[in-house]
């Protein structure tokens, strides 16, 4: 029976039904690259039998290959639980050091938010103390021109630093509130991810 390589593999394929997609697949790459990688296809064809012969022949390595028994391994579990004794020693070990790295990032946190208070803080004293400048300048004019005029212009510097200092935190304050929420996507999208891949 002479057939041409695109019949062969056709036939082939409709022999092959009872394997799963991919199984087919693979095996229909193999036979076509078998085929076409020979100097004489029909000689490489009449090598591999008939359609039918080399379809029985791929099924039955299939369902050898499906019934052998996997490979022995050592479950996770237990590997887990004959080390048990080192996990302890070194959760015993590193807790200190935890602990000091908890103890130093919360003093870190602490640090920042206070920094950030005293920028509110001093921008708030700043703010009122050049309005009350300001204000005050006003009843001092009527004196002292020149004296009030140094009053009005020290009371604009101290609400531009008011202004300024209050503008910093407000920066500051969304800055590390970006920080943090892109560590936390990062981590709950690692986690998220390490979920899936499992």
């Amino acid at each position: 029976m002479n057939l041409s390589q695109e019949d062969y593999l056709t036939l082939l394929e409709s022999k092959l039904q009872a394997l799963p997609t991919k199984e087919r697949t693979s095996a229909l790459a193999y036979y076509s690259n078998f085929i076409q990688s020979a100097a004489d296809e029909n000689a490489a064809m009449a090598e591999l039998g008939t359609p039918a012969d080399l379809a029985t022949e791929i099924l039955t390595s299939y369902v050898k290959k499906a019934a052998a028994p996997p490979p022995a391994t050592q479950p996770v579990r237990e590997g887990i639980t004959q080390y048990w004794w080192l996990i302890i020693i070194i959760a015993v070990f590193a807790a200190p050091a935890l602990i000091g790295l908890g103890g130093g990032l919360f003093g870190l946190l602490i640090g920042i938010a206070a920094a950030i208070f005293s920028f509110a803080i001093s921008g708030v004293v700043f703010l009122v103390t050049g309005i009350a400048s300001i204000v005050l300048s006003l009843f001092v004019l009527v004196q002292n021109f020149g004296f009030g005029l140094l009053t009005a212009g020290t009371g604009f510097v101290f609400m531009g630093i008011g202004i300024l200092l209050i503008a910093l935190m407000v920066a500051i304050s969304k800055g590390i509130f970006s920080l943090i929420q892109s560590l936390f996507r990062k981590i709950g999208g690692r986690n998220h991810n390490e979920r899936f891949e499992q």
